[in-house]
């Protein structure tokens, strides 16, 4: 399978030369492999987290309170208790504790509907539903603004839009995982681009030398290496990682064009 020997090649550095560099489809995917495999380090670490925070709902109760009256209601990893239906709004946002289905016709997005069982987000183009109350790992009695003193109502706002929020973590782990993928191969498409104008000063004093896309091809091959160690360490430390497979890529390329490209292009 090319994979394989796209693999292999990457870590026979005498022998990478010896073979046509062509740049062609199946190339190109290896690159998106090893650029998937180089996020891995950064994606585990999101998993592990439940992901970073959005603060599509968090940071608006940090940076202002609802001035509103509460009926009682209690929410928890179990759900969400209240003597009534209601609803407010805040940061633009409508809230609706939905408990008797009171405004399954009547709310407006963008919302917020707390469920029995979980919890609504409707950003009037799509969707999100949680998977339970998964944030509300304390029991926050909602009711208690009404009587709090402005510190502690604060801290029960803000652990509100962090508990809504959390809910719904595995969208929150999906969409981070898939920026920092997209965002690695937009850096390491960037990087192919520099490394092949560090390239070039390699050709001065040489007779031959590869074509701007045997270049890209060469600088391909060389990350195999540095990906697999990339995932090592970012198992260890996570934070390392991407400056590890960095460091290395750049190593790696100009020690095998030292120790074997200017050989093979005399």
């Amino acid at each position: 399978m090319f994979l394989i020997q796209y693999f292999k090649r990457g870590f026979q550095f005498s022998k990478v030369f010896e073979k046509p560099l062509i740049l062609n489809v199946k190339i190109i995917f290896y690159f998106l492999l090893l650029t998937f495999f180089s996020s891995f380090p950064l994606n585990y670490q999101i998993i592990r987290e439940d992901g970073f925070r959005l603060d599509f709902i968090a940071q608006d109760f940090m940076d202002a309170e609802p001035n509103v009256v509460i009926p009682y209601t209690e929410i928890s990893m179990a759900g969400v208790r209240s003597d009534e239906d209601y609803t407010f709004t805040h940061e633009g946002i409508n809230y609706y504790v939905n408990l008797n289905n009171t405004y399954d016709e009547t709310y407006q997005s963008p919302a917020v509907i707390m469920g029995p069982d979980n919890i609504l987000y409707d950003n009037g183009n799509n969707q999100l539903l949680s998977q339970g109350y998964r944030g509300f790992s304390d029991l926050i009695l909602l009711h208690s603004v009404n009587v709090g003193s402005s510190e502690d109502n604060a801290i029960i706002w803000q652990a509100f839009g962090s508990g809504v929020e959390a809910s719904f973590g595995p969208y929150i782990v999906i969409y981070t995982m898939m920026t920092n993928v997209l965002v690695q191969l937009l850096i390491q498409s960037v990087f192919i681009i520099f490394l092949m104008l560090v390239l070039r000063l390699f050709k001065y004093g040489l007779s031959t030398y590869m074509s701007y896309k045997e270049s890209i091809v060469f600088i391909i091959l060389m990350m195999t290496m540095p990906s697999v160690v990339s995932i090592l360490v970012g198992l260890i430390e996570p934070v390392f990682a991407n400056v590890i497979y960095q460091l290395l890529v750049g190593l790696t390329i100009m020690i095998v064009m030292l120790k074997y490209g200017r050989k093979h292009y005399l």
